[in-house]
Formats: structure tokens, sequence, C-alpha cells
């Protein structure tokens, strides 16, 4: 099956800036863009960029390519529609922020290169560390030595009252 030059094109060119796009330009959008506009341009562009639609081309570089692109977006959609990762994305990307001299980030004041995996193991090791100090513990009443359970926050608590 002979694939459009345009789409052709198209496939070869995102995949040459795929890379240097962060998941909301690679999904068309603006940053800090609502859940209803994600899903909806996660499906438009899945449904451009779905390996099923190149079924008969024959040139194995460009499947790999389209492939490439497909895993990206579904990496960007799982980030941009997960709350607590696409909060996490957003500071990293400067989302939000307004751009005052010099910048970490790329003309726009974005870093592209914040990926799926590194949010998930800095979420895991957040969601660890708050896990800590909700663990119950075993304190010794100095007094009548009963044994109590609290947490850190409780004894905290009781410490600053």
């Amino acid at each position: 099956m002979a694939l459009e030059l345009e789409r052709q094109v198209e496939v070869e060119t995102v995949f040459s800036v795929l890379d240097d796009l962060d998941y909301y330009r690679l999904l068309r959008l603006r940053g800090g863009a609502s859940l209803p506009d994600v899903e909806k341009a996660y499906t438009e562009q899945s449904q451009r960029f779905h390996p099923d639609r190149f079924f008969g081309v024959k040139d194995a570089a460009l499947l790999k390519k389209v492939t490439t692109i497909f895993k990206k977006l579904n990496e960007g959609y799982q980030v941009l529609k997960d709350p607590e990762l696409k909060k996490m994305y957003d500071e990293k990307l400067g989302v939000g922020r307004k751009r005052t001299g010099e910048s970490e980030g790329d003309a726009t004041g974005r870093r592209s290169h914040v990926s799926k995996s590194n949010l998930e193991m800095e979420k895991a090791a957040l969601d660890a560390a708050v896990g800590l100090h909700d663990q119950p513990k075993l304190i010794l009443c100095v007094h009548s030595q009963v044994p109590l359970r609290m947490s850190l926050h409780s004894s905290a608590r009781m410490a600053t009252a």
C-alpha cells in the first residue's frame, strides 16, 4: 500500500522533533490544558498515528517511527490524565509561571525532557516519604510506662501544643 506523501512527511517531521516536544505540544495543546481537552487531543492524535492506520506499509523504518510516536503519545496521555503526575509535570516544565531572566527551558520557557518514568519514580519517593510519617510509632509514656500508639504527625502536634 502506498502511503500518501503528506502523511509520510508528517511522520518524518514529528519523529525528527519528537525528543524536543513536551507532552502538550505533542498532543497539540497549550500548557496546563484541562482533562477533557487532553482526552480529546489524545483521541485525535492517537488515531492519526496509530500503527494500525499504517497496515500494509512496507517501509519498516517508517513503521518504527510511527510506533515510537504512538508510544510517546500514550506516555504523554498517561501523565496528563493523572492529576498528581500532571501537576508534577507542569511544575517541572514551568507551566503557568512567567519567565524572568534566564530559563532552563527552551524558547518557550519549558523543559521538554521530563519523562513519565522519572515522574513516577519521584511520585513514589514522595509517597514513600509521606507514608513514613503516617506510620504509627510505639512511644513509651515516661510517667505511666504505658505504651502509646501515635503517628509522627500527632506527636508533632503534641510537641507544638
